[in-house]
């Protein structure tokens, strides 16, 4: 109960940030955009490769399977890099907004292209990883599958702070550099478990739980009422709650990425006037 509640006040703090700097919330909006144009285009150009090329579902060998691999990977890096400065515009702005300075969009999304080289070398570095990853995924058996499962964790983890870190540190551009400053940031505060990400996802999965269980319900209710006026009414709860809950959503995954941030801050040694020493040291429970 103590770790739920340090998690909800952990998420009031990152809310109460929020609110003070409301441009935080278009970044995320910003990002999806991005992607969504990304998708697009790639959509397209494969439709378009379909028509210039023939069928698609012509056997792919030799130096077709090549290119087709070069392809992907290359759709794979030019996803992840935009994905990168999207993610590294936001944290730009949290760490400002953490320190007390006003969040500034514009300001964001010039620090993270003056960042550019080493974001696309580490977007390259993940690009890799992932690929490799997911080629080794599909020629395993079952065994394989959940060791590279596994490594695709341990790899999740050791990066988590791989773009706070490059945002942070102007001079670090090796990509390597970053995961080491990444995994270095979390073994200086590692335990057994990163207890304010999965109180905040809790947060959130209780908020879904609670919406299935009204869904439940007002089903229920529906079916013994027989009237088409409680029909309507509850479907129009429904939507409402299916808006507030995206909505919510929205918010804490927003408030992840501050607390994400200000556990890099933390990690390096400085402080985070927004949240107690107590739940940043309890994120993590000291190692022994």
């Amino acid at each position: 109960m103590g770790k739920l509640q340090r998690s909800w006040d952990i998420f009031l703090k990152s809310l109460k940030l929020i609110m003070a700097e409301k441009k935080l919330l278009i970044f995320p909006l910003i990002s999806a955009f991005a992607m969504i144009l990304l998708i697009t285009l790639i959509v397209a150009g494969t439709f378009l490769w379909i028509v210039l090329t023939g069928d698609p579902e012509a056997e792919s060998g030799g130096e077709s399977g090549i290119l087709g691999i070069v392809v992907f990977f290359v759709l794979y890096l030019v996803t992840m890099l935009v994905s990168n400065l999207c993610m590294a515009a936001f944290f730009c702005e949290i760490f400002h907004g953490l320190n007390g300075e006003s969040v500034q969009i514009t300001r964001g999304i010039r620090d993270a292209f003056s960042r550019f080289k080493a974001i696309f070398m580490w977007s390259l570095l993940a690009s890799t990883v992932g690929v490799l990853l997911q080629m080794l995924e599909r020629r395993a058996g079952v065994i394989g599958t959940i060791v590279i499962k596994l490594a695709g964790v341990v790899w999740a983890v050791a990066s988590c702070f791989a773009i706070p870190a490059i945002v942070r540190n102007r001079e670090l551009n090796n990509p390597f550099q970053a995961l080491k400053y990444s995994a270095g940031a979390i073994k200086r505060t590692w335990g057994e478990s990163l207890i304010g990400f999965v109180g905040i996802n809790m947060i959130s999965g209780i908020a879904v739980f609670l919406f299935i269980l009204l869904m439940i319900a007002g089903g229920v209710i529906g079916f013994f009422a027989e009237s088409a006026i409680c029909w309507i009414l509850l479907a129009f709860m429904a939507g409402s709650l299916l808006i507030a809950l995206i909505l919510f959503s929205y918010l804490v995954n927003v408030a992840q990425a501050i607390y994400r941030a200000a556990l890099y801050q933390y990690a390096e040694g400085e402080m985070v006037p927004l949240f107690t020493q107590e739940e940043l040291a309890g994120a993590f429970r000291a190692k022994k």
